[in-house]
């Protein structure tokens, strides 16, 4: 039974648009507008054209008729009656995989095709369907033994990680201990020879600097006696003439600055080595 009635902007069940003016069925819920029913030349059927027209597995159909726009229309369950003769679908074709009426199976359409009552073919898919599960559940069992192990293993690989990088760390802090008292042996070597060899050059700098200081007293006494009269000047020149003559410049001894201990670093043997396990 169909009654039409006034809605706000409810959209057809046929062509989605939204209308005030629908055709409503009573039992399905579904709207057809004026302008589907005109079109299908349904005129004010009893008989639902959504239900009959959307064939069973018909997945646009399905979502068409899931429910209203406002979500509460029940899903619509697939008609039990051909929508094409309107007899009862007892035969299910094996060829096309679908059910069909009497009618259906002796048109020339599905004359030569195999066709089962519908129950013997419900039941013919019920046990390959429990079969498909049965496959399916042994795959899903199969998947989480391999996860399982999976997932052992990879704590396994975390483990044997964090053991080969704590065995890294602790090999190279005792190259670092063993570079680093390495260097401070070398250094303090080095320190050694720096300070014995600077002590000889600043003791002859300090030698040379009052040699010169001396010369530099006696160079400004004669200036001085040269600047004298004739009797000024001559007084005890001897003296200072032979004093003059006969001073000594002390020559320091040569200080080599040339590194005389070895300082030959373990870099190159530890590079040589390291190079081995490189790329």
């Amino acid at each position: 039974m169909a009654t039409r009635r006034r809605c706000k902007k409810t959209p057809c069940s046929l062509c989605r648009e939204p209308f005030k003016s629908l055709l409503f069925f009573q039992g399905c819920g579904h709207g057809i507008c004026s302008s589907c029913t005109s079109r299908l030349r349904l005129g004010v059927p009893k008989t639902c054209p959504q239900c009959l027209l959307v064939p069973p597995g018909d997945s646009d159909g399905e979502e068409r008729t899931s429910g209203r726009g406002d979500g509460d229309r029940q899903a619509v369950k697939p008609p039990k009656r051909c929508p094409e003769h309107g007899e009862a679908l007892e035969l299910f074709c094996r060829e096309e995989g679908r059910p069909m009426c009497q009618r259906c199976a002796v048109s020339p359409a599905h004359r030569a095709h195999l066709a089962v009552p519908i129950e013997e073919a419900a039941e013919e898919h019920k046990a390959k369907l429990e079969v498909v599960v049965k496959l399916l559940q042994e795959h899903k069992l199969d998947l989480q033994s391999w996860m399982s192990q999976e997932e052992k293993k990879l704590e396994e690989w975390k483990g044997k990680t964090s053991r080969e990088s704590e065995k890294l760390e602790k090999e190279f802090e005792k190259l670092h201990d063993f570079l680093y008292e390495e260097e401070e042996k070398l250094q303090q070597r080095l320190k050694g020879e720096k300070k014995a060899t600077a002590t000889k050059l600043r003791s002859n700098i300090t030698q040379m600097t009052e040699q010169s200081q001396e010369l530099g007293l006696l160079i400004h006494k004669i200036n001085r006696r040269r600047q004298q009269p004739p009797l000024g000047l001559l007084k005890d020149v001897e003296k200072l003439l032979s004093r003059s003559q006969n001073i000594h410049v002390w020559k320091p001894d040569v200080v080599p600055i040339d590194l005389q201990g070895a300082y030959d670093t373990p870099t190159s043997c530890i590079f040589g080595f390291l190079d081995q396990y490189k790329g």
